[in-house]
């Protein structure tokens, strides 16, 4: 039986209605953990997006191993989307990040 990889960073991300910023977020988030040279995770919330916001999450997932995806059923807000990413990740230190992409590239820059 394989030990799982240990992850040495988990970013939780909750999603509301948030298509158009997803895919540049992630290219940015991926360009920058993956400069850290540590083991990663990203593990996207929807927060019950009635756009195609689940769509979009579905598409990166499944090109990339490292994201996850957790999808709610209607909105709860993002203190529960937080809560409900925390249940997800084992790692050694969690990111939790607002999704609009301005505030995405001043706080994660390395």
């Amino acid at each position: 039986m394989n030990s799982p990889t240990h992850l040495a960073i988990s970013v939780v991300l909750p999603l509301f209605n948030e298509e158009a910023a997803i895919s540049p977020l992630y290219v940015r988030l991926t360009q920058v953990l993956t400069g850290l040279d540590q083991p990663y995770e990203i593990i996207f919330v929807d927060d019950g997006s009635k756009d195609l916001t689940p769509e979009v999450l579905n598409d990166i997932h499944e090109s990339d191993s490292r994201v996850k995806v957790v999808t709610l059923r209607r909105n709860f807000g993002q203190t529960a989307g937080r809560s409900i990413g925390d249940r997800q990740p084992t790692e050694d230190m969690r990111n939790y990040r607002e999704s609009e992409m301005g505030r995405q590239n001043r706080t994660l820059t390395p």
